[in-house]
């Protein structure tokens, strides 16, 4: 309570003049209650994940705040009452919009980490917004565009089975970090993107007004970051401990550099045989840097941790600028949900590492270095009895491929063949993409070759308008170097990965490894220690009924595998249609008609035949009505249909924020349903006339005669149209005139000046349209 009350008082100019003012303070207890209430009640939420089974992509059903569509209510009615209340009233009023903004900038905040869709829903429209007064911005989110360096932070938590993406961007004009929350995870982003970005910021908070994609409005990638992931990868390891357990230093930094640069069991080692030769890690490792603060939880503070470390390898003498990559590996913190975090990409990575008590991992440590080279995890998907099915029937593990250290952070075996693809350690010329039937032969991954490594099968049912198509990469794996201890289940015969996945959003660049024997009944993660096709025509077999390619091995040895591929018809799978409404906080007065633009997806098999869906709002509010009440449209398997729907309000309504539905049903399968939720903003402008507020002096408050004193006149404005000029009277006399940020004016008028008795103070603001707008007090000089 007290920090939102400091919080008001620094920064609202009219808080703190209501907070001085004589019997507010009741008033001020009893508004402060309220807002203590609002914001401990608890929050409703159900959170499930839902696996289309037809065009294999999961959507996230995310909760809604059940408190945001009540407070952006109440403050639209108390914008109304402040526009219109009298003078008189006019302090109570903005007492009211004041608490009311506050609470729901907090429930704001919330939502825009738990669900960014909802934020942008309840975003109130820049018009809107415009109309709160100008000292009271900062409670209200608004219209941004900002262009900066793009920061992609990976954290990694094996343990929840889950990893999670965020987003940091770097203002280029006044250096200011925000943190972005895209309504669609983007995992194609990385690190060192120079982006512009357009969308709804509050704080530090901006939630992107698309879905994230790097064509769209909402973030465009200007230039896009340079990935190096060839060649000496040049890094500086930081040993990192807290005051409080600044003795802790369970390795020297000898030990530290050979672990990461010169052991023959080193990441470098690890990574040069990885590559066939290509990449290598040198550098070098600071001594211990102890933080002047204790080894709390990391979250929330391993960028300052980062910073510290910075500013204590300078001062030693390192130049930072020489490294492409940064690894900071802290000894002795109490508390870490993730085991590690990297920066995804970009000529320059960041990569922390939380050491626990006991010997250090150091394939964690080539894993996030993996993310800092550019790659997702390596996943693995089990289909029950099939090898691979539709997506529903299957379970997915986010690090459950074991033989790539991008999974489990375990064994340090070398990447698969997408991995591989990703990062041109197999170049384009080795990579065999197949369009047709024939027979195909394949060189292990971990020696030279001459001959293709890598088959690349396109699956036809996987396009995802972010990450593109999705395909099957087969590769062939032999005991060699760093696999040299790889099961036989393993190399004897193709394995299969798919990339991108498409299963998740925020995971659609993983690779996901498939189990070629899932009849041995084991049908969890350790069937992967026989994920190859077997040897034996009768099961070396590997068939995708919904994509229509069946893959047959028919012979391998220590130096080659080869295979038969065949493109057969897949079968038709019907799916549920998803829907889009591309508008957002749409406004209009009551009465008026909203057209809003509605795409229908058909996620069918290709090989099923056109379908048809019938659009309507089934949940719109009495007295509401859309035009068309319904119509139908056809959509071909894969593809998509645009059509408009216009919503009209009754011609007498309250100033509200309505939501509803637009759903699409199929025509010949009603269970075949989907739908998505949208606004429609009711505001009945009473006058078109700007706000005005004087903010000193107070209405009826007196003053002494003084030959050095002053009388203070400020006032402030706001306008959907924007503000143009404002002006300052005193009695009739034009004491001040303010057109640059003109929705704040203020002067001084020597208290000398003014004659005893009593005076007017006006203020008036006009918009672009020429309306005017005024506001005034009486005073009193004694």
């Amino acid at each position: 309570m007290k920090k939102l009350h400091d919080e008001l008082m620094g920064k609202n100019g009219l808080y703190t003049k209501w907070h001085g003012e004589r019997g507010h303070k009741v008033l001020h207890w009893a508004v402060f209650v309220a807002v203590a209430v609002l914001l401990t009640a608890p929050i409703v939420s159900l959170v499930s994940v839902n696996y289309d089974a037809q065009s294999q992509v999961a959507s996230v059903q995310q909760p809604v705040h059940v408190q945001l569509p009540q407070l952006t209510n109440k403050l639209i009615q108390a914008i109304d009452q402040y526009e219109n209340a009298s003078d008189a009233d006019r302090a109570a009023a903005l007492n009211n919009l004041v608490t009311l903004a506050t609470t729901r900038k907090a429930a704001m905040l919330k939502e825009a980490a738990i669900n960014p869709k909802n934020f942008l829903l309840f975003s109130l429209p820049p018009g809107l917004a415009k109309r709160i007064p100008s000292d009271l911005a900062n409670l209200i989110e608004q219209q941004v565009e900002v262009q900066g360096d793009l920061v992609v932070l990976h954290r990694d938590y094996p343990n929840e089975n889950r990893s999670e993406l965020s987003y940091n961007l770097k203002d280029d004009s006044t250096g200011k970090t925000y943190h972005l929350h895209l309504a669609k995870s983007d995992a194609t982003l990385k690190t060192g993107s120079f982006v512009d970005v357009t969308g709804y910021g509050l704080e530090q908070e901006v939630v992107l007004a698309a879905d994230g994609s790097t064509s769209g409005a909402g973030l465009t990638v200007l230039q896009a970051d340079v990935a190096r992931p060839t060649g000496d990868q040049r890094t500086l390891v930081m040993l990192v401990n807290f005051s409080d357990n600044s003795t802790s230093q369970p390795w020297t930094p000898a030990q530290m550099a050979g672990y990461v640069f010169t052991n023959p069991d080193s990441v470098s080692a690890y990574y040069r045989d990885s590559s066939l030769g290509l990449t290598t890690f040198s550098g070098d490792v600071t001594n211990w840097i102890t933080l002047p603060t204790v080894g709390t939880s990391c979250d929330g503070n391993f960028e300052s941790w980062a910073n510290l470390a910075d500013a204590a390898a300078v001062k030693a003498g390192f130049v930072l600028s020489n490294y492409s990559h940064k690894l900071y590996v802290i000894n002795g913190v109490s508390s870490c949900p993730w085991a590690g975090l990297s920066t995804v990409g970009g000529d320059h990575s960041y990569s922390w590492v939380i050491e626990y008590p006991g010997p250090l991992n150091t394939v964690l440590i080539e894993h996030e270095l993996g993310h800092g080279l550019g790659m997702a995890h390596a996943s693995y998907l089990g289909c029950g009895s099939l090898t691979i099915d539709a997506y529903a029937n299957c379970s997915f593990n986010e690090y459950g491929d074991y033989y790539d250290a991008m999974g489990y952070a375990t064994y340090g075996f070398t990447q698969n063949g997408a991995h591989k693809v990703e990062q041109t350690w197999v170049p384009t010329a080795r990579v065999q993409t197949v369009t047709t039937n024939g027979t195909y032969t394949i060189a292990p991954l971990e020696l030279p070759a001459t001959i293709p490594q890598v088959l690349k099968i396109l699956k036809s049912n996987s396009y995802n308008p972010t990450t593109g198509n999705s395909y099957y990469y087969v590769e062939y794996r032999q005991p060699v170097g760093v696999d040299k201890t790889l099961p036989p289940g393993v190399t004897g015969g193709v394995g299969l990965t798919i990339w991108p996945s498409n299963v998740i959003d925020n995971v659609a660049l993983n690779t996901v490894r498939l189990d070629n024997t899932p009849a041995d009944g084991q049908l969890n993660n350790s069937s992967l220690v026989d994920s190859s096709l077997p040897a034996g025509s009768g099961n070396s077999v590997f068939y995708d009924a919904i994509n229509g390619i069946r893959i047959t091995q028919t012979n391998h040895t220590p130096t080659a595998a080869t295979v038969n591929v065949e493109f057969v018809p897949g079968v038709c799978i019907r799916s549920n249609p998803t829907v889009d409404v591309l508008n957002f906080n749409p406004i209009a007065t009551a009465g008026a008609t909203i057209t809003y633009d509605v795409v229908v997806g058909n996620h069918d098999t290709t090989s099923c035949p056109d379908s048809t869906f019938t659009v309507n709002t089934p949940d719109l509010p009495a007295g509401f009505s859309a035009f068309p009440a319904s119509t139908q449209v056809m959509v071909a398997p894969g593809s998509t249909a645009n059509l408009k729907i216009g919503v009209t309000s009754p011609s007498s309504y309250p100033n509200t924020v309505i939501a509803f539905t637009v759903k699409a049903t199929g025509n010949a399968d009603s269970t075949r349903t989907g739908s998505a939720m949208t606004t429609y903003y009711v505001f009945n402008r009473a006058s078109s006339n700007p706000i005005v507020n004087i903010t000193s002096p107070v209405n009826n408050s007196s003053f002494v005669n003084s030959k050095k004193g002053s009388l203070l006149i400020s006032a402030n404005s706001s306008d959907s149209e924007g503000v143009s000029k404002m002006e300052l009277y005193l009695d009739t006399k034009l004491v001040k005139t303010c057109t640059k940020k003109a929705t704040s004016c203020s002067t001084s008028v020597s208290l000398s000046t003014i004659p005893a008795g009593g005076h007017t103070v006006t203020a008036k603001a006009y918009d672009p349209s020429g309306n005017v707008g005024s506001a005034q007090v009486s005073i009193t000089k004694l």
